[in-house]
């Protein structure tokens, strides 16, 4: 707990992580109160996979758009419009549907409310960067980001499903939205921990997508996103076939809360492993609990197996963002984040796409052969790519071994990687 009480007495880190938890819980509940609301209305998963698709790969363009805003103008400009955008683009999806109007509609509003979506994950990340006083500071700083990522996804699934199944499928959604306006308000008004907006403009310099580093882990992140969207679309279905629908957002809450336990864990003692270790080990973890689901047919054991597999999420998400947050410029860090959370994105709605398709067809255990899948794909590239993340963790500067900051510390990084683009 000292590793805690050391990032906090930083002043306004408890508001700002407040502020940040609110705002994220949205991102646990919208996917899931948008499918709820679809598949009640028409009784298809596939029809309600393609539409939380069309939101969420949206959502992976414009997170590092907004990203890249906020980090050049500063977040408290950027914050209010896209939530305004967003709120008003969700609200007209919830009405188009309720009301049967055609599909495309349905497309169209689902991408502008992605597409305008802020990331507070990424920018609360970027602040911690600017204000932890040493790298093991950061490292239980960004723990508790994933931690507090899971208590979002053990309370919103469970809450989301609640009002769905008590009160209505539309009342889920609006209770996300009211939460998405009142953390990114709060948040965009904190602006004593707000980084100082970069002086140079976001154009300047090579692309950061040429970073070797982000590459790879932007591309883990997609994998860890399919294995979420699969697992979330077929828990439903399988709480459904087991005649227990309301304990779909409770088996959900299970895997969260297990990462959310790994979080803290990590959290409270930074530093104990080398960070390409522990992202391996999550994600062995991850694929050996993920290949049994399939041939689960007990609700509890089920949750027992979710709980599992949970268990190595935040090892994977908690060291993918340090080695990130190591290897590239500060000036494009929140968009750096940014883009990693859109591997998840695109991840999780390609999966929700694929396993509601399969589940129509195959039941709910097709769908968790989807994540499975990714699962494994995600061992091996972890497995090929050992040796880059190690030499990208470890780069440090040669006098106190903090962390390499700005434009040249990735171009030190991605130079020992072989990957630095010609000047």
């Amino acid at each position: 707990m000292q590793a805690f009480r050391a990032i906090f007495a930083h002043p306004g880190t408890k508001s700002m992580t407040t502020a940040a938890l609110v705002g994220r819980f949205p991102m646990a509940m919208l996917g899931l109160a948008v499918t709820l609301l679809v598949v009640t209305e028409t009784g298809s998963y596939a029809i309600a996979g393609v539409v939380a698709a069309s939101l969420t790969l949206a959502g992976a363009v414009g997170g590092p758009l907004g990203a890249r805003l906020a980090d050049r103008y500063g977040q408290h400009r950027v914050i209010p419009p896209l939530l305004g955008v967003h709120i008003l683009a969700v609200a007209g999806l919830t009405v188009a549907v309720l009301a049967g109007t055609p599909m495309p509609l349905w497309l169209l509003l689902g991408m502008i409310a992605g597409l305008t979506g802020p990331n507070l994950g990424a920018m609360v990340r970027t602040r911690w960067a600017a204000i932890a006083a040493n790298p093991r500071e950061l490292g239980s700083a960004f723990a508790l980001e994933s931690t507090l990522d899971e208590v979002a996804f053990v309370v919103g699934p469970p809450l989301a499903t609640g009002l769905a199944v008590a009160v209505a499928p539309w009342s889920a959604v609006a209770s996300a939205m009211l939460l998405a306006a009142s953390g990114g308000l709060w948040m965009a008004a904190q602006r004593r921990t707000e980084p100082t907006p970069s002086q140079t403009p976001a154009s300047a310099g090579p692309s950061i997508w040429r970073s070797g580093t982000l590459q790879v882990l932007t591309l883990l992140m997609l994998l860890m996103g399919a294995i979420f969207g699969a697992l979330e679309v077929a828990t439903v279905a399988f709480a459904e076939e087991q005649g227990t629908i309301g304990s779909a957002g409770l088996l959900l809450g299970s895997f969260a809360l297990a990462s959310g336990l790994t979080g803290f864990y990590l959290g409270a003692r930074p530093g104990t492993w080398l960070l390409t270790t522990q992202l391996l080990f999550g994600a062995l973890m991850l694929a050996a609990s993920a290949a049994v689901l399939p041939l689960i047919n007990s609700v509890a054991v089920y949750a027992a197996g979710m709980f599992a597999a949970g268990l190595g999420v935040s090892a994977v998400m908690i060291a993918s963002t340090q080695i990130i947050e190591r290897s590239m410029p500060r000036s494009r860090l929140t968009e750096s984040l940014a883009l990693s959370v859109s591997g998840l994105l695109v991840g999780s709605a390609a999966a929700i796409a694929v396993a509601g398709s399969v589940i129509d067809l195959a039941g709910s255990s097709g769908g968790m052969a989807v994540g499975s899948v990714a699962a494994v794909v995600g061992v091996a590239i972890a497995l090929l790519a050992r040796p880059h993340l190690i030499r990208a963790e470890t780069l440090t500067d040669s006098g106190d071994g903090a962390p390499i900051r700005g434009s040249a510390a990735a171009g030190r990084v991605e130079s020992a990687a072989g990957t630095t683009p010609p000047a």
